[in-house]
């Protein structure tokens, strides 16, 4: 029954995706990227949900340029996934030649391994692709965060249900056991990560939207996506709700009072809501010579940082980090011949020094694909904010001129704001997690490709080009600060 229901609602999506717009394509898309029903083994005849709705997008995409033309309008995110890729392509081609002791690659690469992280990029290349071309529009820029913003909320709610109902803890999230305790993601510092992009994402729906009802809804999500984090006691996950937080706190009109309830929130979470396991998890962070988790990182940070730097062009190739781990790492184990068994000897830290992933997104990047791969992952970073204050310019300039009515200019202004604040507690949490190819990070490069597309669209109607004058810097400072900080009592005009 779950799975006629599941494959209903993917029939839906797809059939609103050919008839009536291709983003709707994307809905169900993400929707499934961020809930994980696949692996809830919910597909037919193996084919998973994720399929027909490819599909639909591309199907959809095609007749919706045929009907209403081919946008030309561009962004530099699809450029800059283009470049890694080939990055990518020409790492693994290299690797797998004779070519690869030049590079100081001697041991053989996992070309299994590296060809499946090379589909998930080049999978993330083509959504953007088609996206940026098929969403230029701030109101499906607005959908696309909804989506994501109600996928975090569910989860949210998901792991307060379990705690409180099923009393499961720590929670991981929903879905079979694959990986720590169980869950759709890896890790439960992944759990977190998501959860908290999800609390920037659910503060600027929240004003967003015209119905006050709706408003107080998505505000009702904070305590308990704070409360999911919590649970899953993530160390980085917290520090990423905690600037998540302070973010919305910067951004409010009323900064000193909002500063002053988030740090009375977060100290109440911590004293009544924290357990004694994350707490001692906490407590050990100042010690953390005697930390087997800190001790952990720190030694695969320095074994990544040398990997980097012995491959700094083409790096050991994607998911091949710990194919040559004990190479780099000073702490190789000593095995010993024992009743017949090979085992480490036990004298070996072998939960502080094993082979680990990097436990942070720009090493784990710099030893599968060298410094080069590193400067285009923040080429692609750096592109989100850059673009995002450039559309924010540009709206104070379409608004000035007349082309923006002022409930469009603050609802598009908002998502540019929200775009940007999602991405600071992805690169907090990112900095203890090996999430480089996490699709969250692509959702807003295709968000923002999206919203820069549909302004530059709009400046081309309106004649506007690099030789036209702009609005005086002083005014369009004025403009921004006078609605920048999402308020209580205001509404942001045009919703979805």
């Amino acid at each position: 029954m779950t799975v006629l229901v599941a494959y209903a609602l993917v029939a839906l999506f797809c059939g609103l995706a050919i008839v009536a717009h291709p983003g709707w394509a994307f809905v169900g898309y993400y929707l499934g990227a961020f809930l994980r029903p696949n692996e809830l083994s919910l597909n037919l005849y193996g084919v998973p949900l994720a399929m027909p709705l490819a599909a639909a997008a591309l199907v959809g995409s095609v007749l919706w340029w045929f009907r209403k033309g081919y946008p030309r309008e561009r962004a530099i995110q699809p450029i800059i996934l283009l470049v890694m890729l080939g990055h990518f392509y020409l790492s693994a081609v290299l690797l797998e030649s004779a070519l690869a002791p030049v590079f100081g690659h001697e041991r053989p690469v996992d070309s299994a391994a590296l060809w499946r992280k090379f589909d998930i990029y080049l999978k993330m290349f083509l959504v953007i692709v088609i996206g940026s071309k098929a969403l230029q529009s701030e109101n499906w820029v607005h959908r696309i965060l909804t989506t994501v913003g109600t996928a975090g909320a569910f989860l949210g709610g998901w792991a307060n249900y379990h705690y409180f109902v099923l009393k499961t803890y720590p929670i991981t999230g929903p879905g079979p056991a694959i990986g720590l305790g169980g869950g759709i993601f890896a890790d439960r510092n992944d759990f977190c990560m998501f959860l908290s992009m999800s609390i920037i994402i659910c503060w600027y729906l929240a004003f967003l939207t015209k119905r006050w009802w709706m408003r107080m809804v998505w505000l009702g999500t904070m305590p308990f996506l704070l409360h999911a984090i919590l649970l899953t006691e993530s160390r980085g996950g917290l520090l990423g709700a905690a600037i998540a937080f302070l973010y919305i706190a910067w951004r409010s009109k009323r900064r000193k009072l909002m500063f002053v309830g988030v740090t009375v929130g977060l100290a109440v979470a911590l004293l009544f809501f924290t357990s004694d396991s994350l707490m001692a998890r906490y407590g050990t962070i100042s010690d953390y010579e005697q930390d087997a988790s800190a001790l952990s990182r720190l030694n695969t940070w320095r074994t990544g940082w040398r990997i980097m730097w012995g491959n700094p062009l083409f790096g050991v190739g994607l998911e091949n980090f710990l194919e040559v781990f004990y190479d780099y790492s000073d702490y190789q184990p000593t095995w010993i011949l024992k009743e017949g068994v090979w085992q480490i000897r036990a004298d070996f830290d072998y939960e502080a020094f094993q082979a680990r992933q990097a436990h942070n997104m720009w090493i784990q990047r710099g030893g599968e694909t060298g410094v080069l791969g590193v400067l285009i992952l923040l080429w692609f970073v750096v592109s989100i904010p850059v673009d995002s204050r450039r559309v924010r310019r540009w709206l104070v300039e379409l608004k000035d001129i007349g082309k923006l009515d002022e409930a469009r200019f603050r609802h598009a202004l908002l998502l540019a704001y929200c775009i940007e604040g999602t991405l600071i507690p992805y690169l907090v949490t990112g900095f203890f997690l090996s999430m480089e190819d996490f699709e969250g990070l692509y959702v807003l490069g295709l968000v923002t490709a999206c919203l820069t597309a549909w302004c530059r669209h709009l400046r081309a109607e309106a004649g506007l080009s690099s030789g036209v004058k702009r609005a005086p810097k002083q005014q369009a400072t004025t403009e921004l600060s006078a609605v920048h900080r999402p308020r209580p009592r205001w509404s942001a005009g045009a919703g979805s």
